[in-house]
């Protein structure tokens, strides 16, 4: 994975500068939630006060797992045990006089053969589909999640900005095909972008070009309308004038779940881009999609903005306005 300025990544005895705070928040996700027994994953964690600001005085982090090796100086890399199962990882912060705090994540270790059979639920995978014009939502899935812009791009840069989404989500996202033998529908995060017309796309995308290309492409079909006439469901606070990304436990239409929308209206491309990879990596450590982990998921996208904001040198103060959490209307 290329490297990211927007993520902070805590290894073993590594010294992180950081602010005064009353209290450390610690948000933690892997690379990615599945990988082969004996493959590398790396680790990220993100730490602010209980604020949201990103601490500058010195911070330690350690690593410990309940099976593999971590080893490392940002990025910190596990190596994941030889045997399939899930294995656990935790990280602990100490912030000189300011406390102590751990987050802790899983990575679910499948051999390529046999695939993981259905069973308890282990955490939503995202799956990426397009939701072509005129069809409906598949039903069944454990969660549902949108990547919407109301409008077109008025310039340049709101251009840019939706494409560096459209390419964070064809990177970081498996299609549902992919993912249909590792899971059922419900430990699924099905995660759509409206269309008005089939795009086909290569089954494997690997390549920063071919990604490019084919976020070129689904931009070019983005279905405007629709993204605009889901935004609406949400009522008043729906974001408007630019990328939203929106998750709820039922369909939009259905009017009868909470919801959590990420707002990057007016931030930086490359915060846009960062924004829906470390969305992918912390929801995939749900385990159940109730009001409190809608709340988890919320604190851990809020650590990770915080963070990739100040690596970028960029302002975000008003937290409600970029993470909104609703009840149903």
């Amino acid at each position: 994975m290329s490297s990211c300025k927007a993520i902070i990544a805590l290894a073993l005895g590594t010294l992180v500068t950081g602010c005064l705070a009353a209290e450390l928040d610690v948000s933690c996700a892997p690379e990615r939630p599945v990988a082969a027994p004996g493959s590398e994953v790396r680790l990220h964690a993100w730490v602010t006060d209980d604020s949201g600001t990103p601490l500058r005085e010195n911070l330690r982090g350690s690593w410990t797992a309940t099976a593999g090796r971590i080893a490392g100086e940002a990025p910190i890399t596990w190596t994941m045990p030889d045997q399939a199962g899930r294995a656990t990882a935790r990280i602990t912060v100490d912030a000189a006089s300011r406390g102590r705090a751990t987050c802790e994540l899983s990575v679910e270790v499948v051999a390529p053969l046999p695939p993981l059979q259905p069973g308890a639920t282990r955490g939503h995978l995202a799956a990426r589909v397009l939701l072509v014009h005129g069809t409906d939502e598949p039903a069944g899935f454990g969660q549902y999640s949108y990547l919407l812009f109301d409008a077109a791009p008025a310039d340049a840069q709101q251009r840019q900005r939706q494409l560096r989404a459209v390419e964070s989500y064809l990177r970081e996202i498996d299609t549902l095909e992919q993912l249909a033998d590792l899971r059922p529908p419900s430990q699924l995060n099905l995660t759509m972008l409206p269309v008005v017309k089939v795009v086909v796309l290569p089954a494997r995308l690997n390549d920063a070009g071919a990604i490019r290309a084919a976020a070129e492409r689904v931009l070019a079909e983005f279905d405007y309308p629709r993204a605009k006439h889901l935004l609406d469901l949400l009522g008043k606070q729906a974001p408007r004038g630019g990328v939203a990304l929106v998750s709820r436990q039922t369909p939009a239409a259905s009017g009868d779940a909470p919801w959590l929308v990420m707002n990057l209206s007016t931030v930086s491309p490359q915060l846009a881009a960062d924004w829906v990879r470390a969305f992918c990596w912390l929801s995939a450590q749900q385990r159940g999609w109730g009001e409190a982990s809608t709340l988890r998921l919320r604190l851990g996208l809020r650590n990770a903005l915080a963070v990739a904001a100040d690596q970028l040198g960029e302002a975000l103060t008003d937290w409600p306005q970029l993470l909104l959490h609703g009840a149903p209307r």
